[in-house]
């Protein structure tokens, strides 16, 4: 995944990582939580998902949509 910021962090990118594997998330999406907890920045991304056990839930929106969007993901 390729990240960039913005008023959270937008997937620029899916590889053939998790995301692709257990979720639908495609390219624009831009995540705002991880876990309920505020993500404004790569860095706080990268925090939240340092020491993620057992599996993480990731919420946020496709620009021009106004529907909050949630992906779980299992982390083992």
């Amino acid at each position: 995944v390729s990240i960039s910021s913005t008023c959270g962090v937008r997937v620029q990118g899916v590889g053939a990582g998790l995301l692709a594997q257990q979720t639908d998330i495609r390219e624009g999406f831009i995540i705002t939580r991880v876990d309920k907890q505020k993500v404004t920045t790569k860095e706080d991304l990268v925090k939240r998902l340092e020491n993620v056990e057992g599996g993480i839930l990731l919420e946020g929106k496709y620009p021009g949509q106004r529907r909050t969007q949630y992906y779980a993901l299992g982390i083992q």
